[in-house]
């Protein structure tokens, strides 16, 4: 995480400091734990409950390569990912597989702390499936922005209001 993702974390954090958490939870993935360890720095949360089933959307074959690799291994197929026209990339996570995943990871967090309020630190992909998956409408996300979010003990996800750290525009998908 750089200097300035560091301070985006801390100032989000101080952001959160009216709203009474009980825990923060986060992604196993690196900037998503960091970024967790800060806010549970700042808000005096403690260390995060780090939880796997958090992380982003696995995409095979195309993990770590950068847009011109994959378009030079697989022309076109990028395009028809994003178009929604090809669901999974090559050896990828299938979409029901990463919602279904990211739900239980969700009930997880909230059955380990019990019914109070937790922090969850994700990615832009797994907030944007929780838009998709509770039919909202979708945002994108800001750096350290996020949706509040009602998780019950079964598992159910309802979804609640976006959440902006001061001074950020809110950018709307079209």
């Amino acid at each position: 995480m750089t200097p300035e993702g560091e301070a985006d974390a801390r100032r989000a954090a101080a952001d959160l400091a009216g709203v009474p958490l009980d825990a923060v939870a986060s992604s196993d993935l690196h900037r998503a734990r960091r970024t967790a360890e800060l806010v549970g720095e700042v808000l005096g949360l403690g260390e995060p409950l780090v939880e796997p089933r958090l992380r982003e959307r696995s995409v095979g074959e195309w993990e770590g390569l950068t847009f011109d690799e994959i378009q030079a291994g697989w022309p076109g197929m990028i395009e028809e990912y994003r178009a929604g026209r090809l669901e999974t990339p090559p050896g990828g996570e299938p979409l029901a597989e990463f919602r279904a995943r990211i739900v239980a990871g969700l009930a997880a967090v909230a059955a380990a702390h019990d019914g109070g309020r937790v922090l969850a630190v994700a990615h832009g992909g797994v907030l944007r499936a929780l838009d998709r998956m509770l039919a909202v409408e979708p945002m994108r996300p800001v750096n350290c922005s996020g949706r509040w979010l009602l998780v019950d003990g079964s598992g159910t996800v309802q979804a609640g209001e976006c959440w902006f750290p001061d001074g950020a525009t809110p950018a709307r998908l079209s």
